[in-house]
C-alpha cells in the first residue's frame, strides 16, 4: 500500500447544501463581529474583576473609563463622579478591605465575602435603570471574583469559548471551502461526540477534516458520513474506559513488551469501527501523526482529498484505523502501531510557497501527533493553499489556555476527611448518620490515595509532561496563524473545566458530551444566524 494510490479517493460525507455554504460566507462580516464583540466583553469584564481583587481604585476607574458609555454614566456634566458611582466604588473598597485582602493572605473570610458580594449585587440591581451599561459589566465582573481569587487568569487574548483569530477583512461574499481542524486532548476528546452530533443534525458538513490524536478519531468518524451509523453509536465510553482503565496496566505492559502501560486492545477496537477502509475509501480526511522510529522524520500527514477538493494526496494509503491509532499513541504510555513499507509526507511553508517533504521506509512505527501539532491548524491552512482555494477554518482546541495557578495540593489524613464529613452533618449526628459519614470518608480517602499514586507513577508523569508540551504547540500554532484568512477558534476548555476529566475513569464523560453538543449548537447558530 505504499506510495501514491492510483484509484480515485471516495468521499463518504455528504456535501453541504450550496445555499447553506453561501449563507455562511455572505455572513462572514457578521460572524466576525459577533465573535469579536463577545470576546472583547469577556476580556473587559475579567480585567475589571482583576482590578477589584487588587483593591486599587485608580485601576478600577481606569478600566471603567475605557468603555465610552460607562464613562458617560459614572461622570456627571462637571466631570465629577456621580453619587451612584461613588457608592459603587465604596462597596468595592469594602469587599476588598473586609474580605478579599485577607483571602489573598491565606486567611479566608468567605462569609464576609459572600455578604459583601450580595450587597453589591443588590445595589447594582437598584441602579440598573440609571446606569444600565455600568451594571451590565459590573454584574458578571462581581460573579467572576471567586474565580479570579482562585488564580484563574487569561493567559492568551484568544482564550474565550469562541474567538476570531483570522484577519479583519471585509471579504466573504464568495463561497469557499469549509475546513474543520480538531485538536488532541486525551479523554477530553469525549467532547467531540456531542459536538459532531450537533453539526450532523444541522447538516453542516465540512469539505475537509484534519485531526490529531483524539481529534483524529473524531475526524475519521465524521468523515465516514452516516453510512456506518452515527458517531456516538460507534465510540463507546464504556469500551474506552476498559481499554484505558487501571486494570489494563500490567497486561498492557507485558503484551506490548514495555511499549506502553494503558490502551491494550485500542488498535483492535479502532479496526472494529473503521474496518479495513483506507484513506482512499474515506476521502477528505487527514490525520496528524509522527514518525520517530527508525528515523526522526517528525510530523507526518496521512490523507486524500476527493476530486472536488483538488486530489491532494499525502503519505501511503494505509488503513484509517492504523493512522488514528498512531496519532493517539504516546511513547511509553500507549503502544504504537508498526507498518511495513511506508511513505511519510507532510506540507511545509517554503521559499516558493507550499513544499512537500517525504521519506520512504521498509519498516516504520507511527507515534503521537500531539507532540508536533496538537491543534492541526497549520496543516489545515497548508492544505487549503495546496488545493489552491480559499475558505474558512474552524478549529476546536481542547487545551486549557486559561491555566489555573495551582499550589501543591494539601494532603488530608483519614482523620481530616472523617472530621470534615462529620462536620457536614451539623446537628444531625446520630449513630446512623455517623456510620454513613465514616464510609464516605473511607471512599474519599482511597480516592485521594489512588490519585496520588496514579499521578506519581513514572508513566503518568511522562503523560503530564507530554500534555504540557502538546499545549505549548497549540499556542505556537495559533500565534503563527493569527490574522490570516477566515479562522474561528473554539475553546471548549476555556475555563479549564474539561481538564478535570480523568484519563482512566473518564469521570464526568456524560457532562462533557452534553457540553460538546451545546457548543456545537452554538457554533451552528453563529455560522448560520
Amino acid at each position: 500500500m505504499a506510495g501514491v494510490s492510483l484509484r480515485q479517493p471516495i468521499r463518504r460525507m455528504p456535501i453541504i447544501d450550496p445555499d447553506k455554504r453561501l449563507r455562511i460566507f455572505q455572513r462572514m462580516h457578521e460572524i466576525r463581529g459577533e465573535i469579536s464583540a463577545k470576546y472583547q466583553d469577556e476580556v473587559y469584564i475579567l480585567d475589571l474583576a482583576k482590578a477589584i481583587t487588587s483593591g486599587n481604585r485608580t485601576n478600577i476607574l481606569r478600566i471603567l473609563k475605557k468603555h465610552p458609555f460607562i464613562k458617560k454614566e459614572i461622570y456627571g456634566e462637571n466631570e465629577q463622579l456621580t453619587e451612584p458611582a461613588l457608592n459603587i466604588l465604596k462597596l468595592l473598597r469594602e469587599i476588598y478591605v473586609e474580605a478579599i485582602s485577607d483571602i489573598s493572605k491565606g486567611k479566608p473570610k468567605w462569609n464576609v465575602f459572600r455578604e459583601k458580594k450580595e450587597e453589591i449585587t443588590i445595589y447594582i440591581k437598584e441602579m440598573k435603570r440609571t446606569m444600565s451599561y455600568t451594571c451590565s459589566i459590573l454584574r458578571p465582573a462581581i460573579s467572576n471574583l471567586t474565580e479570579v481569587i482562585a488564580g484563574k487568569t487569561r493567559a492568551q487574548s484568544y482564550a474565550s469559548e469562541f474567538a476570531w483569530i483570522g484577519e479583519n477583512t471585509e471579504d466573504g461574499e464568495k463561497a469557499g471551502k469549509i475546513i474543520l481542524a480538531l485538536s488532541g486532548g486525551s479523554a477530553k476528546g469525549i467532547f467531540y461526540i456531542g459536538f459532531l452530533k450537533a453539526l450532523r443534525e444541522a447538516e453542516l458538513w465540512p469539505d475537509l477534516i484534519v485531526g490529531t490524536s483524539a481529534g483524529a478519531l473524531a475526524a475519521a468518524s465524521l468523515a465516514t458520513g452516516e453510512r456506518d451509523g452515527p458517531t456516538e453509536d460507534r465510540i463507546s465510553t464504556e469500551r474506552l474506559r476498559k481499554i484505558f482503565g487501571i486494570r489494563s496496566l500490567l497486561p498492557t505492559l507485558v503484551l506490548s513488551l514495555g511499549g506502553g502501560v494503558i490502551g491494550r486492545g485500542f488498535g483492535k477496537y479502532l479496526k472494529e469501527i473503521f474496518g479495513d477502509k483506507t484513506f482512499s475509501d474515506i476521502a477528505d480526511l487527514f490525520v496528524i501523526t509522527t514518525l520517530q522510529s527508525p528515523v526522526n522524520f517528525g510530523k507526518t500527514v496521512i490523507g486524500r482529498t476527493s476530486k472536488t477538493n483538488g486530489n491532494v494526496q499525502l503519505s501511503s494509503d494505509i488503513e484509517v484505523w492504523k493512522a488514528v491509532w498512531g496519532s493517539c499513541s504516546m511513547q511509553g504510555v500507549i503502544p504504537r502501531p508498526n507498518l511495513d513499507t511506508f511513505t511519510a509526507e507532510r506540507l511545509e511553508i517554503g521559499e516558493n510557497g507550499v513544499e512537500k517533504h517525504s521519506i520512504t521506509l521498509k519498516k516504520a512505527m507511527l507515534d503521537d501527533g500531539g507532540m508536533v501539532e496538537n491543534l492541526p491548524l497549520l496543516t489545515a491552512e497548508l492544505l487549503l493553499k495546496e488545493m489552491k482555494d480559499q475558505g474558512i477554518i474552524i478549529s476546536v482546541n481542547l487545551a486549557n489556555l486559561n491555566p489555573v495557578g495551582t499550589e501543591v495540593p494539601k494532603y488530608f489524613t483519614f482523620n481530616d476527611i472523617l472530621m470534615a464529613e462529620i462536620a457536614k452533618l451539623g446537628k444531625n449526628t446520630n449513630l446512623y448518620n455517623k456510620t454513613g459519614a465514616f464510609f464516605r470518608a473511607v471512599k474519599g480517602y482511597f480516592r485521594q490515595e489512588r490519585k496520588r499514586f496514579f499521578y506519581n507513577t513514572a508513566p503518568m508523569r511522562a503523560y503530564m509532561g507530554h500534555e504540557a508540551n502538546a499545549y505549548q504547540t497549540v499556542i505556537q500554532t495559533i500565534n503563527l496563524l493569527r490574522g490570516k484568512g477566515h479562522k474561528i477558534l473554539v475553546n471548549p476548555n476555556a475555563d479549564g473545566s474539561l481538564s478535570d476529566i480523568a484519563l482512566t475513569s473518564m469521570e464526568g464523560a456524560e457532562e462533557v458530551k452534553d457540553e460538546g453538543y451545546k457548543m456545537g449548537k452554538e457554533l451552528v447558530r453563529i455560522l448560520l444566524g
